[in-house]
């Protein structure tokens, strides 16, 4: 999946206030798919549909953990962040040794 193939985003009033307690604003989430990110299927919650994973620095320098889907729009592809958080450190050392390996 291209990110910069996007039109958008589509967001949910639920979804955004949940995002919200764990300290992230509307641009922070979105600034994960403008700059460098890891993304992969979240393959153990895609029963009902298919779901992603992406893992990035936004705007600033704290890894953000983001769960989203996509969706079509007449001619738009839109996506639709489900849950958005700040990494854990135990997870960013987790992350950064798995990215370290493939590197190599």
């Amino acid at each position: 999946m291209n990110a910069t193939a996007m039109s958008g985003f589509e967001w949910d009033d639920d979804k955004l206030g949940k995002c919200r307690k764990h300290g992230l604003k509307i641009a922070d989430i979105e600034s994960v798919f403008q700059y460098a990110h890891h993304l992969t299927p979240d393959v153990a919650h895609s029963s009902k549909e298919t779901r992603f994973l992406a893992i990035g620095r936004g705007s600033g320098q704290r890894l953000i953990f983001v769960a989203f889907t996509m969706r079509k729009l007449g001619n738009k592809r839109l996506i639709r962040p489900i849950s958005a958080r700040y990494m854990h450190q135990k997870e960013v050392d987790h992350y950064e040794q798995a990215i370290a390996k493939t590197e190599q």
